[in-house]
This record gives structure tokens, sequence and C-alpha cells, in this order.
């Protein structure tokens, strides 16, 4: 075997482009997926089986010779290809199909042999291996690796700063140490002081050496991994440093212009009879109607806690609020501060009779009554039919001020339900990224390994869960056959429910009617202290949602148009039963 003291090219397989060295990637469909990829790794020099799983997105129009290629040239070529083919898709293991990066480790020190003759480095050599997967940012187009900082996960962080590079081993204890004068002034002066991300661990997926005899079999040493598509983890950053994110001022205005209109406009409302009598959760599930935004202004108010924050109140209050009255019909039971405005003209007579109010007074009012009211409004709130609630912005200063508190607090109630979470280490949504593998080289005894690098391989992106993979059959799920009386009997209750009392009393004093009515109540609030266990079959529970599913399809298709296609029915012949 020829020594290990030389170099060592990582390259794929080149079963589609004489040129390419690139980590080959195959896709595998197949139930023992893993025992398929050995054997067809095995099958020697054409490797015909696993042709036929790889991944290829076509052939490059670069055509650089095959030898002599120094690594610059390797790494000009790498990111030419990254811009000239599109992403590669890698599915998710719900798809029930799994990629692997594969390559041959052979010796790199014979140039007028070419790349087809050099020999394989003996497999006993690799001290360890590993496999990076990176990130493309889509924004700067630099290449990210997913860092940790002890046991805290670090994030995507760029490899082109402080300290990193692309060829950076990944444990931070086997990069070369930087030396240094001992004093640490005279270190930054020079240069030569530690750098924050030179501690950083890279997460390294395994990059296994194949067993000997699949190597002989292939006549190559070997190496092949599992590329990762899903991963629980995200960055564990100091909440601090995880600013949640602020809307625009121009999406503020379209967000709020039913409710606070610009400068040279007027909101103009009217009341009809009892609108804050309207169920405050409903304006969620419908459109909303003219007599209904103040109503929803007040959710917005509830909802951001703006009651609890007086700075929010007080920008309201910027804002006055006339609020019309008809004098033959009781006006608007306010509690908070008003002024009753009665303009006259000739002979004493009455042509303006309103109240004035702040708009953040008359906000925080009907907001806490409908933040604190368990029962019907309508007995706490009368609204005298015909009158109108008008309210105008003076200035556009005044407008973005009241819109920046309220954005404030969107801001404030993120961060208090920890809605902004630490980035992902996969997202389908926007990520786009490239594996890269390592081998480790022993060399001679008393010195460290030698680390030797990959090119990058395609660009991938992870497919979505609900995105259809053509090369597996859809999961089939057998419903029962609609029951006879004899066949209820046999399916007995197996999966069991522990109803409260105080859902069983609900469940009890309402009927369908009730239900369809909306005069469903919460029934008898007393009872005996008992807790009921209700047991059901899973396969009539499995029918019933069945049943749903296609009723609510057809509804739905009504908006969608969605039938001939997320539908595909198919009839198939069912063997007659002896």
């Amino acid at each position: 075997m020829v020594s290990h003291n030389h170099a060592v090219l990582l390259r794929g397989l080149r079963l589609h482009e004489a040129g390419d060295s690139r980590p080959t990637l195959v896709r595998r469909s197949d139930i023992k997926f893993l025992d398929g990829l050995l054997a067809d790794m095995s099958e020697g020099g054409a490797f015909a089986k696993l042709r036929g799983g790889t991944i290829n997105q076509g052939v490059m129009q670069n055509q650089l010779a095959a030898r002599p290629v120094g690594r610059a040239d390797r790494m000009v070529l790498q990111r030419t290809k990254r811009e000239l083919q599109p992403p590669v898709k890698l599915y998710q293991p719900v798809h029930r199909t799994f990629q692997f990066v594969v390559l041959e480790a052979v010796c790199d020190f014979l140039p007028e042999l070419g790349e087809a003759g050099l020999p394989k480095l003996d497999r006993t050599q690799i001290e360890s291996s590993g496999l990076v997967i990176r990130r493309i940012n889509g924004e700067t187009g630099l290449t990210e690796a997913w860092l940790s900082d002890g046991n805290a996960l670090r994030g995507w962080f760029p490899l082109q700063e402080d300290g990193l590079n692309d060829d950076s081993d990944p444990d931070p204890q086997r990069r070369p140490r930087r030396l240094g004068t001992g004093i640490r002034e005279l270190d930054e002066q020079l240069g030569l002081h530690r750098l924050p991300a030179e501690h950083l661990s890279e997460a390294v997926e395994p990059l296994y050496v194949a067993p000997p005899d699949v190597c002989v079999g292939a006549a190559r040493t070997l190496l092949f991994g599992m590329i990762p598509t899903v991963s629980l983890e995200q960055s564990e950053l100091p909440t601090e440093q995880l600013a949640p994110p602020r809307l625009e001022i121009g999406q503020l205005r379209d967000l709020f212009a039913d409710y606070l209109t610009p400068a040279g406009g007027q909101r103009t409302i009217p009341l009809q009879l009892n609108p804050l009598g309207v169920d405050f959760y409903q304006l969620k599930q419908r459109e909303l109607t003219q007599q209904d935004r103040f109503l929803s202004l007040l959710r917005w108010v509830v909802e951001l806690d703006a009651l609890e924050h007086p700075e929010a109140i007080a920008h309201l209050n910027g804002v006055t609020v006339q609020l019309g009255l008809d004098p033959t019909t009781p006006g608007l039971t306010l509690v908070a501060p008003f002024t009753r405005v009665t303009q006259r003209g000739r002979n004493n007579q009455i042509i303006a009779d309103y109240l004035e109010v702040r708009l953040g007074d008359l906000v925080a009012d009907a907001a806490t009554r409908l933040r604190d009211s368990e029962i019907d409004l309508t007995s706490q709130v009368t609204v005298a039919s015909g009158q109108t609630l008008a309210w105008s912005i003076p200035t556009t200063a005044l407008s973005d001020d009241v819109l920046g508190a309220l954005a404030d607090r969107m801001q404030s109630r993120i961060t208090e339900f920890n809605l902004i979470a630490g980035e992902r280490r996969f997202d389908p949504r926007r990520g786009r990224y490239v594996a890269r593998a390592f081998v480790r080289v022993k060399r001679e005894p008393g010195c460290p390994p030698q680390l030797w690098w990959s090119e990058y391989s395609e660009v991938f992106q992870i497919a979505q869960h609900w995105d259809h993979n053509p090369d597996v059959p859809p999961a089939i799920i057998p419903l029962p056959d609609l029951p006879s009386r004899a066949a209820l009997k046999a399916m007995k209750p197996n999966v069991a429910f522990e109803v409260p009392e105080s859902l069983e009393n609900f469940l009890a004093a309402n009927g369908l009617n009730a239900f369809l009515e909306g005069n469903a109540t919460k029934g008898n609030g007393g009872g005996i202290g008992i807790l009921w266990i209700c047991s059901f079959s899973i396969y009539i529970i499995m029918m019933i949602a069945f049943i749903i599913l296609i009723i609510f399809a057809i509804l739905l298709n009504i908006v969608f148009n969605w039938l001939i296609f997320i539908r595909i029915c198919l009839p198939i012949p069912v063997p007659e039963e002896e």
C-alpha cells in the first residue's frame, strides 16, 4: 500500500461527469435502505445500481482539464457550479426517503497518472471522518456553519468571520493554536489575540468508512453518510439578542387603516344598537363590518395588553373622539371622563350636541368591560340606535406616534409569549444548503492527523413535509365498513376520555339546536363532585373524522376549488369473500 505522507483527494464517484469531484448524492426509498446502499456500493467499477439512485442536476458547461487542478481552481469551480445549477430537493424522513453522500478516498501524489489512475487510500489510515451541512445565506451569499459554544447552540455563523473559514477543523481542539507573546495587550496590537469564533465547534454528522468487504468488492476506499434533513435544534442565543421583528410604518398604517385614519381624513362609525355586545372573539372569524370597527380596535387593545401599559393609552389620548347624541333616546353609558359639547346657532337653536372623550380613555373603558365581564354586555352598555362615533388624527406625526406605541406593544407581547425562538437548523421555506465531507489521515507517530476536505456538494433545499414524493406510494389507511348491528356489538370501546363535571354539564345542557342558534350556555354550575369516563371505539372515531373531512372538503371547495387536485378516488376490485 502506498505511504500516506502525501495529499489525499476525497471525491465523489464521478458516475455522471468525468471532471466532477463533488460528493455523490444518493437517494434511497427502499425499506432496507442501508443494506441496499452497501450492496450497490460493492458492485464494482460500474456502480450500475448505485447510478440509478444518484441525484444529479445535469452536466456543467465548465470544461476544466482533469489534471492538474489545484486547490484554488477547485474552489472556483465549486462556486461556479453553485451559481449555474438550481438547488436539488432532498426529502424528509416523513417522505420515507433518505439521502446519502458517497465518496472515495484516493492518494493524490502522482499528477501524471490523471485522476482516473490515482491509487486508493488505505482505509486503516483514516483516523476519523465526518460530514458537515452548511447553509448558503440568501442575502449575503456567504457560507454559514451550524456552531455551538460548549453545550449552548450558537446557530448559523458566517465562516468568513472572526477566525473561521471554509477549511477550519470542526473541532476547535484540533485547530492549529495561534502563537502569541503571552501578553494580551501586545497580542491584540499584533493581531495574535484569540478571535471570538475560534472556540466554537461545528456540528458534525457521522461519515462511515465502508466495511472491508464492500471496499474490496468496489476496489475502492469508500465512505458514506446520511444527510440530515430534520432537526429539533435551534439556536440558544440570549433573549436580548433575539429581537422580535418590528413592522414598518407603512405596514402599520395598512394594518390599522380602519381605526386610525391618517391626517386629512375622519373615521365615522355608526353605532347600531349595542355593537359592544358582539361576541369579542367572533371578530376573528368573520369579515369586519363597518359597525364592528370600534370593537376590533378594542380587541387589539386587549390582545396587546395595552390596558396594563399606560404609555399606549396615553398616545391614544392624543386623539379626540366625538360621540353623537340622539336627544330622543338614552346615550352611551360612559365611565371614561367626557365633556358634553353643545353648539347653538341663531335664536339659541342647538345645531350640534355630542360628547367629547379622549380615544384612549374610551378604548380603555370599553376594553376593560370586554376583558373582565362574564355576562352579556347588553346589561352594562346602552347605545342608542342612530348614534355615531367619529374621530380624526389631526397630524401625521400624531398618527405615527400612536402606531409606534402599538408596535412597541406588539414587540413586547411577542417577547412575553416567547414567540421568537432561536433560529432553526433546517428551514424548508428559505434554506439552501450544501454538504461537505472530511477525513483525518494518520501521519508519522507523534504527528497529529492531517485534515482533508472534499468539495462542496450540489446546493440542495429540503422539501416541505406536505410535498409529494413520486418515488414512494401513498400510505393506505383502511377504514371499517359501515357496520351492521352485529359489527357494532363487536367494536368494543378501546379508548377512553376523562370528562370533567363542568364539561359534562355543558354538553348535557345544550342540544344541537342550541349550538346552531348560538344559544348555548355553560349549564348548571353545581355538581356532586365526580368525573366521567367516556369510552369509544377508535374505529368509530376514525370513521366520523373521515366523514367530517369529506363534508368540509366539499364545503370549502366553494372557496378553493380544490377537489380535482386533493382528492383522487380510483376503483379497486375487491375479491369476494368465501
